[in-house]
């Protein structure tokens, strides 16, 4: 399909456009077009791309070959000079010419284009990295930047070839463009139009850039949560994007000016809406993430609401991304969780084993701290507590009452009997004062001295049944002390 150019004088216009310079070309001496970037270790002639297609200059060389691939389709330029000698020493005889930087390029490649101002800005849109209605074109190269496939119809407003400058041109038979009708593959017109409008003008090819979204890589991570869709952008991102309908008296200039107060990146445009609707989009982003351009588009927008340049929710709108996502965090989440499963299991068997094993001193222990199999009755003192024997109790449990705690542990018919130990109290000589009973003067001192030590003696065979119970875990029958 060969190319249209149309050209339309308009001479003495200022373009206010951005400039986009072409970066891909032709041109042998360039060491970007060559393999590896570097000469090769074989030197046995200059090794021509296999699928080259357009304009190749050679000026003058001097090589021992020239070594051709298959399908070749190119040409020489008139002033090119090749000497062909089998001694030649050029380095031109180590160069392999590369076949994908010298094949046809597409002009819908946002990578194919230079943008000063526009090149490391996170917040420009894809789509506005590529030649726009109100933007100028150059090729540095001329005829030499090979062939370009121009998707079309598009325009620009104008198109500076070589060392030539064309803001407005009748289309002629000449021979320079007769080259670009060679070069280009498409439909192209150069119409010389700025932008008139305060607001700004949006790219105006977006039909032709349609496809433009293949030559993006594709993101599937990001740095934060939630990531954002903004106009223009074939990928989500990772800040905001404040979007409004301008007011008659907005400029767009003025608002530039005012975000260069940011740290963030920033960027100003008007774009048009999936409905065709042009509106002014505002994009804070960030090359690497930290958050801080959620918090600066918010200031922004406070500002243009406060100031009644937009209308909140009728005429504006606001939509960021979640904050900051730590690169790893889901994965230590999931970690963590799973350790904290495996330490509770492991807990859960150490405490079955613990109470289930059958080591004498796993079982010693569990006695002692009352996680027994038998009866609270047979455990441990640690969960008993003992009245003295004035109280008139005995074994009390640990929640239990006085009263609650007495039993009647004595044999019942059809019952096994019950082992129960009887201390019998023993039989103790008269004492001197008990002989001494006729006298006036010491009975009453004997009298009350014998029966502290009964008392005395009731009690202490009190405590040593108690323990013969918390020791030996033996039932005793508590009547006998009655």
């Amino acid at each position: 399909m060969w190319l249209k150019i149309i050209f339309t004088i308009t001479w003495g216009t200022v373009c206010h456009g951005a400039l986009f310079t072409f970066n891909k070309s032709y041109d042998i001496y360039d060491r970007n077009n060559w393999e590896n970037r570097r000469l090769g270790k074989t030197c046995r002639g200059l090794v021509m791309p296999k699928w080259p297609h357009g304009v190749i200059t050679a000026q003058k060389l001097e090589l021992k070959q020239l070594i051709f691939g298959y399908n070749m389709d190119f040409l020489f330029k008139d002033d090119t000079e090749i000497t062909f000698n089998e001694h030649s020493t050029s380095t031109f005889n180590c160069v392999t010419l590369n076949s994908t930087e010298m094949a046809p390029h597409h002009w819908d490649d946002p990578t194919n284009w230079i943008l000063e101002d526009r090149l490391d800005n996170a917040a420009v849109p894809d789509l506005e990295k590529l030649p726009g209605r109100h933007d100028d074109v150059f090729l540095p190269k001329g005829i030499l930047s090979g062939r370009i496939y121009v998707p079309g119809p598009l325009e620009v407003n104008m198109l500076l070839f070589g060392e030539e400058r064309w803001p407005g041109f009748t289309l002629t038979n000449d021979d320079t463009v007769a080259e670009v009708l060679d070069m280009l593959n498409g439909q192209l017109s150069v119409d010389g139009g700025v932008c008139s409008d305060r607001s700004g003008c949006p790219s105006g090819n977006e039909e032709a850039y349609r496809d433009m979204c293949r030559f993006v890589d594709e993101r599937d991570t990001f740095d934060c949560e939630d990531p954002i869709e903004a106009i223009g952008f074939c990928n989500k991102i990772c800040g905001a994007a404040i979007r409004f309908s301008p007011k008659a008296d907005f400029d767009i200039r003025s608002l530039r000016t005012e975000l260069d107060g940011f740290e963030s990146e920033t960027h100003a445009s008007k774009v048009k809406t999936q409905d065709g609707d042009e509106v002014v989009q505002i994009v804070f982003a960030e090359s690497k993430f930290t958050g801080n351009s959620l918090v600066e588009a918010k200031t922004l927008y406070d500002r243009l609401v406060a100031g009644g340049r937009i209308s909140p929710g009728v005429s504006g709108t606001i939509s960021s991304s979640g904050y900051r996502y730590e690169e790893g965090a889901t994965v230590e989440s999931a970690m963590s969780a799973v350790f904290g499963c495996l330490a509770g299991v492991c807990l859960l068997f150490g405490l079955l084993y613990f109470v289930f094993d059958d080591d004498k001193r796993l079982k010693s222990l569990r006695e002692r701290t009352g996680l027994g199999q038998g009866p609270l009755t047979y455990r441990s003192v640690l969960f008993t507590r003992h009245l003295s024997v004035s109280e008139g109790a005995g074994l009390i449990l640990d929640g239990q009452s006085a009263a609650g705690s007495l039993q009647d542990l004595r044999p019942t018919p059809g019952n096994s009997p019950q082992k129960s130990v009887r201390i019998e109290p023993k039989k103790k000589s008269p004492s001197t004062s008990e002989a001494s009973d006729s006298s006036d003067e010491g009975g009453t001192d004997a009298i009350a001295n014998e029966s502290s030590n009964r008392e005395l003696f009731e009690e202490q065979e009190r405590r040593n049944l108690i323990e013969t119970v918390a020791e030996e875990g033996e039932l005793v029958d508590l009547s006998e002390l009655n």
